[in-house]
């Protein structure tokens, strides 16, 4: 890794940015993070899914073959993924759940994703699963959010 790069890309996080299946660049600064930092347990837990074409972990799949575990609340999203030739082509378990905070800790701990991973993304309830989830510990954790709803509502 160059290093002068790299101080500018800490100071500056969006020069790392560049898109191949995320939605909005964050392919480029999930790559830097996980060449940056030393991360021992290559695997990741997505939710929110939808069909895995438009994903913030799927560049990992391909590019880095990570192992991972992929959630959404619509069969028939699930049952596309398991079409794709990335399902059986690449270490990817993809189930149909929707997600509580509830019952999170089950769904991670039922497939197998108990201890530390490398990358957890949470699509959805955000903050009522994040701060349910005790059976991983992420060392990177992406959480989208609605700015629809602005700063002051919850």
């Amino acid at each position: 890794m160059n290093l002068s790069n790299t101080n500018n890309i800490l100071k500056n996080i969006q020069l790392a940015e560049f898109k191949v299946y995320s939605q909005w660049k964050d392919d480029g600064i999930i790559q830097f993070l996980v060449d940056y930092l030393d991360i021992e347990t290559k695997t990741f837990i997505e939710f929110g899914v939808q069909t895995y074409i438009e994903a913030n972990t799927r560049y990992l799949l391909m590019n880095n073959n990570w192992t991972g575990l992929i959630m959404d609340g619509t069969e028939e999203n699930i049952k596309s993924v398991q079409r794709q030739e990335i399902y059986w082509k690449y270490n990817l378990t993809a189930t149909t759940a929707f997600i509580t905070s509830e019952n999170i800790n089950d769904l991670i701990e039922q497939h197998g994703f108990k201890g530390e991973s490398g990358l957890l993304h949470i699509d959805g309830n955000d903050y009522w699963v994040w701060k349910a989830i005790t059976v991983t510990n992420p060392v990177i954790v992406i959480i989208e959010y609605n700015t629809v709803f602005g700063k002051d509502n919850a």
